[in-house]
């Protein structure tokens, strides 16, 4: 979310989707995970598998598609696949992001979100595990996982990583404020949980 990449994905953006590469299609993700518009993701619902056969081997178009199939269901409510095709689109655009970089937390997090709302819990904890074992210090790794952790009940572990997260990126998506919201809510803190809602509208989104 720093300058360089939002200079290069509003030069993607200006350009018409045919003549994107695979990257700027990344590019084109990393602007809709900083604001997740419904506009946004339709574009890259429609384009997201092209740019993966544009470059097969990119393990991250592979694992921003992952990404992209869990939000269709967590989120979006998209009923241009069932929900249980989206969320095998998930898993295994995931299973080979991983295969194809194993070193990379953001592959490791895609697995993570896919078999996390696959209801594979164990599955979720490894591949979760792993991503803050190769990134601890991944503002996004942190925010994204404090929210599945807030769905297990573990608010004081997922307020603790929200916490983090805003504190790693001060300029962070208005989403990172969904777990402080219902952190303080859970605490009947009412003034510190609407306050933090207000900060996280995000029109045409369902949290």
């Amino acid at each position: 979310f720093g300058v360089i990449p939002r200079l290069l994905s509003d030069g993607a953006h200006l350009r018409n989707s045919e003549s994107l590469t695979a990257y700027e299609w990344l590019l084109r993700f990393y602007r809709y995970w900083a604001e997740p518009l419904p506009d946004r993701y339709s574009a890259l619902r429609d384009n997201l598998p092209n740019a993966i056969e544009l470059d097969p081997t990119n393990a991250s178009i592979r694992a921003a598609y992952s990404l992209l199939a869990a939000d269709a269901v967590r989120f979006f409510g998209d009923t241009s696949k069932s929900r249980e095709e989206w969320l095998s689109c998930a898993v295994e655009s995931a299973r080979r992001a991983v295969e194809s970089d194993s070193a990379s937390a953001f592959t490791y997090q895609a697995l993570a979100t896919g078999l996390f709302h696959s209801k594979d819990l164990a599955g979720f904890g490894r591949a979760s595990e792993q991503a803050l074992k190769l990134c601890p210090n991944h503002a996004n790794l942190l925010a994204d996982l404090a929210v599945l952790k807030v769905c297990l009940g573990k608010w004081d572990e997922a307020a603790s990583m929200a916490d983090r997260a805003m504190d790693l990126n001060p300029h962070h998506p208005a989403w990172y404020h969904v777990v402080p919201s219902l952190h303080a809510l859970s605490e009947g803190d009412l003034e510190t949980a609407v306050r933090h809602a207000d900060l996280q509208i995000t029109p045409g989104l369902t949290l």
